[in-house]
């Protein structure tokens, strides 16, 4: 029995040294190949998108509206990858946006929610790609309000009949 055991053992051994002479497998991943997280640098590849925000009724540029730029992903939803607000005179930009396709969505509090460049939900929203070092301005926005509601009370001037209308003038 242990005769062949040994026997056995004896071919293993030589088995597998010949399997390992011989020659380095065709096919194999280079030396520099990289591996493992890398730094890039944003400056070589990053775009940028800018734009002006107005009011629908009276087109004013809108300050601290929201900008929102969504990047388009393998599976289909939209992935938030970066956000600012416009200036007091309406314009935004977004950097450091990788290549890509996006859509620009545009909301504030009293404002309705607006994808560019007039759509009301996502799935219209244009989707425009940008490349490598791209920048891309002109993409406007113009935003309506939501209608608001004013109430309180107004002291009536001295000598003023009870019942009289008052004229309330509203300056924002």
């Amino acid at each position: 029995l242990v005769l062949i055991i040994a026997l056995w053992a004896t071919i293993f051994l030589f088995a597998i040294k010949y399997l390992r002479a011989g020659a380095d497998p065709a096919k194999t991943v280079s030396a520099t190949w990289p591996t493992g997280a890398r730094e890039v640098n944003l400056a070589d590849v990053a775009a940028t998108v800018s734009g002006t925000l107005t009011a629908e009724s009276t087109g004013e540029p809108l300050a601290r509206i929201i900008v929102e730029a969504y990047r388009s992903s393998p599976t289909g939803k939209p992935v938030l990858v970066g956000s600012a607000a416009t200036g007091d005179d309406g314009n935004y930009e977004l950097g450091a946006l990788l290549p890509g396709k996006y859509r620009l969505r545009f909301s504030s509090a009293g404002f309705a929610p607006l994808w560019y460049p007039d759509a009301a939900a996502e799935a219209d929203a244009e989707e425009f790609e940008l490349a490598r070092i791209q920048t891309r301005s002109g993409l406007d926005g113009v935003v309506a309000g939501q209608p608001g509601t004013l109430i309180g009370q107004i002291a009536a001037p001295n000598g003023a009949a009870p019942g009289e209308p008052a004229k309330v003038t509203v300056t924002l």
